[in-house]
């Protein structure tokens, strides 16, 4: 039986809206990877810090927290401490302006030894030593399987589309 024109436009236009949902989802994969590795590149600096701080530290009660927030991200989160007889301040490294208590006595300071321009509030060490990089590298696997699974569905529509109509006669 031959394909009446509005059947076969009826599939076009499906063909069409399968490609738009298969092109969207790879590039919602990207924009999931693309998100992920940002998020890695900011947290890379506080990981590492705060890893050096697990193995030694010294750590001082905080006496004022001045919050910095801004619209883009976590904004800042200034610390003021004394630590060897001197006064101190220091923006503390990850903290997130957001969330932050802005009560000084619920937060203690964290840095190096003999550097306490290098802080971080005691809170955000385990976050950042042990869940910040493979959270950022979760969602990036997530991402690529997704872009994956959109371009594996733009494969397969396009060989659907590119078959020729003389050796499919008999389908349909």
């Amino acid at each position: 039986m031959p394909s009446t024109p509005a059947a076969t436009s009826s599939r076009r236009g499906g063909r069409r809206i399968a490609h738009a949902a298969a092109g969207a989802i790879c590039f919602l994969g990207a924009v999931l990877v693309i998100a992920s590795a940002a998020v890695a590149v900011q947290d890379s600096g506080p990981h590492r810090l705060a890893l050096q701080l697990r193995e030694h530290q010294s750590t001082a009660p905080v006496e004022r927290v001045t919050l910095y927030p801004n619209s883009r991200g976590r904004g800042r989160v200034e610390v003021t401490f004394h630590t060897d007889g001197r006064t101190v301040v220091a923006d503390a490294a990850g903290a997130d302006a957001a969330t932050v208590s802005t009560d000084p006595a619920d937060l203690t300071v964290a840095h190096p030894p003999g550097d306490p321009y290098r802080a971080m509030l005691t809170d955000d060490i385990d976050h950042y030593a042990d869940d910040a990089l493979p959270e950022a590298g979760a969602a990036a696997t997530v991402g690529l399987a997704t872009v994956a699974a959109g371009g594996i569905a733009l494969v397969a529509l396009d060989r659907r589309t590119r078959r020729t109509p003389a050796r499919h006669a008999g389908r349909r």
